[in-house]
């Protein structure tokens, strides 16, 4: 892909961003003739990108503040909101809420503290998911079928299509990888920690 094109992905990124907008991945998608998977991608190499450029302007002002040359500015207030701080337990998955809200959990905690539930006494960390509306065939939290490719598991409210893994002490997989090394049957269920 050319960079223009990387750049052009990325401004429209960073637009709704900046509106503190919901971002219409498919959307930009399809505007951009890409796949949403490629979106994301463009999102978490932003965040790291992000990460690195905020860490150097952070000693600049650090640096500017010790030598007395940095200007304070007040914030405009209509332009900010409060978020409250990240902790580690907002990362579990209680699967007796909605799909769409599990799969904005899973998309919106990515980087730490990470979406999780437990799987036979360990902690699984859900890396990647899609929300779906199709009604939920069993309790929540428990396996409605998989596919060579996916783990559906059912919710409060449709079901969630796991398509990304991490369980404890392993690397992250594919739900693919992850179904060649665990056998999972309809019914079984993951646990609520």
């Amino acid at each position: 892909m050319p960079k223009a094109t990387l750049d052009a992905i990325d401004g429209k990124i960073l637009q709704y961003l900046v509106r503190n907008a919901r971002m219409p991945f498919l959307e930009i998608a399809r505007e951009c003739g890409i796949s949403g998977a490629a979106i994301h991608q463009r999102i978490r190499k932003l965040h790291d990108s992000g990460v690195i450029l905020g860490s150097r302007l952070i000693v600049e002002a650090l640096e500017r503040l010790e030598a007395g040359s940095l200007v304070a500015q007040k914030q405009n207030e209509a332009d900010s909101c409060y978020a409250k701080m990240l902790t580690k337990e907002m990362g579990k998955i209680d699967w007796s809420q909605p799909s769409i809200r599990l799969e904005r959990q899973v998309r919106g905690l990515y980087s730490w503290p990470g979406a999780y539930t437990g799987y036979r006494g360990k902690l699984l960390k859900i890396r990647a998911a899609k929300a779906d509306p199709e009604a939920p065939d069993g309790a929540p939290g428990t396996v409605s079928r998989t596919t060579k490719d996916a783990i559906w598991v059912n919710t409060g409210e449709g079901k969630l299509m796991l398509k990304e893994v991490q369980l404890e002490g392993k690397k992250r997989m594919a739900a693919k990888d992850f179904l060649l090394g665990y056998k999972i049957g309809k019914g079984e269920e993951f646990q609520c920690l």
